[in-house]
């Protein structure tokens, strides 16, 4: 994590001594994507704004883990660096007003619009400083949000609209030399022929050669063992190298490592961002099978989790554990109908966060706890997802962060949130035995069965 130099000082005159950010931990140096990250840092040299989209739209091809590297690189070359989760624009302003806060001209209870154009009033006479836009949605939305200063800003977003704002760098995958260089660091003693092949059948994506280098260092397995494995296509089903590599790696850890499978699931369940490991051990009882009995013993689980992170299978950092959006997304259809005696997995992300969660958000000791738990709050009780047993903790944690935003002074979305929990309590109390369902499309919750 970046840090603010000693020296430097805010609006209001106060002395930073050291390096401040908040830009994600990383695992390992990232062994690709050289040229990408020069290319970058020429852009970002000459005062322009860069913009990192996948080539062809395609995912896979690992612009968040290439900015991460670059912010770690260079780290010397800021004063301040400050990473902006921008996939939900509601939640945009509370990311810049933690930005304000950072730099002294904010405090936890500040509006949260007030504190971000306080923020950009900073930035405007600064120049030491990099900020980067995660999964940026529109500009339209967010373009309010980029300083004017000299500082260094990027976006990651594939919506081509924001190329009037930034010079834009297609993030191509791997280079074949990249793709082998990875693999046989994971694996030294597979050989370069044997390496060539596996990178070429996964066409050099990122997220996949990653995780198929964890697992042939973590199984042991030969070369043709593993392609013979990831090759097998369902009939008449599109072949995806990302999606066959890593129902691959879930196929291995359901025999191999049953736990660590768990982990990886109830991650993609309360996910995309950071999962603090506390909650996993913090409520055993809230977790489902197989992890309710390990969690109890924090050093098997955290032996478990290494294990995960050494192989790249997740990314383990002071943030908390976190898995790409794509296996991600791919475990949670794998396991949408898995029930236990708890309900399905959904209601067991949504109970874990009802018991993390401060009951106060207005409280000045629960203000950080919803800050950095709001972005999974809003995930796990997304419309697309179908609640059931867990209706009524769902409602509850709308009805706070609605409260927390309200508080903000984000009000329009706080309005919305309270009348999502306003629809999941009525459902409630009308519903017959089964549980919510919702439409396709986010559209709103309805009663449906399972």
């Amino acid at each position: 994590m970046t840090t603010l130099t000693a020296g430097a000082e805010t609006s209001s005159g106060r002395q930073l001594s050291a390096r401040s950010g908040n830009t994600p931990d990383r695992s390992v140096p990232l062994v690709g994507h050289r040229q990408l990250l020069a290319a970058v840092r020429r852009t970002l040299a000459t005062g322009r704004r860069a913009l990192l989209c996948p080539a062809g739209g395609r995912v896979g091809t690992g612009a968040t883990t290439a900015m991460v590297e670059f912010a770690h690189r260079h780290a010397d070359d800021y004063d301040l660096a400050w990473w902006i989760r921008a996939t939900d624009p509601e939640l945009v302003p509370d990311e810049m007003a933690g930005l304000a806060e950072a730099l002294g001209v904010a405090g936890a209870e500040d509006d949260a619009e007030a504190a971000a154009a306080r923020a950009l009033q900073v930035l405007r006479r600064r120049d030491r400083y990099l900020l980067v836009f995660d999964d940026a949605a529109t500009p339209h939305q967010l373009a309010r949000f980029l300083p004017t200063g000299s500082g260094h800003v990027v976006i990651i977003s594939p919506d081509p609209s924001w190329r009037v704002h930034a010079t834009a760098h297609t993030v191509e995958p791997f280079t074949r030399a990249e793709s082998v260089a990875l693999l046989c660091s994971r694996r030294p003693d597979l050989a370069v022929a044997e390496a060539e092949r596996v990178a070429a059948v996964l066409e050099d994506l990122p997220t996949a050669v990653d995780p198929a280098a964890g697992l042939l260092a973590r199984s042991g397995m030969s070369s043709e063992g593993f392609l013979g494995l990831v090759s097998h296509r369902d009939p008449g089903g599109a072949w995806d190298p990302v999606e066959a590599t890593w129902r691959t790696v879930f196929d291995h850890l359901d025999v191999d490592d049953p736990v660590g499978l768990a982990v990886l699931t109830l991650v993609a369940w309360i996910g995309p961002d950071p999962v603090p490991a506390h909650l996993l051990v913090d409520h055993p009882d809230l977790l489902p099978a197989p992890l309710a009995g390990v969690a109890r013993n924090r050093a098997v689980l955290a032996a478990h989790i290494t294990d995960l992170g050494q192989h790249g299978l997740i990314s383990v950092t002071s943030a908390g554990l976190r898995l790409g959006r794509r296996p991600a997304a791919l475990l949670r259809a794998r396991t949408a109908h898995v029930r236990n005696d708890r309900g399905d997995l959904a209601d067991s992300a949504v109970r874990l966060l009802r018991a993390a969660v401060p009951d106060a958000p207005g409280a000045p000791d629960a203000r950080g706890r919803w800050r950095s738990l709001l972005p999974l709050v809003l995930a796990v009780t997304d419309p697309a997802r179908r609640l059931g047993a867990s209706v009524t903790d769902a409602a509850w944690l709308l009805r706070g962060a609605s409260a927390y935003l309200d508080m903000r002074g984000q009000r329009d979305t706080a309005g919305m949130l309270a009348r999502d929990a306003d629809d999941l309590d009525g459902l409630r109390r009308s519903a017959v035995p089964g549980a919510v369902a919702v439409r396709p499309g986010s559209q709103g919750y309805e009663v449906g069965q399972r």
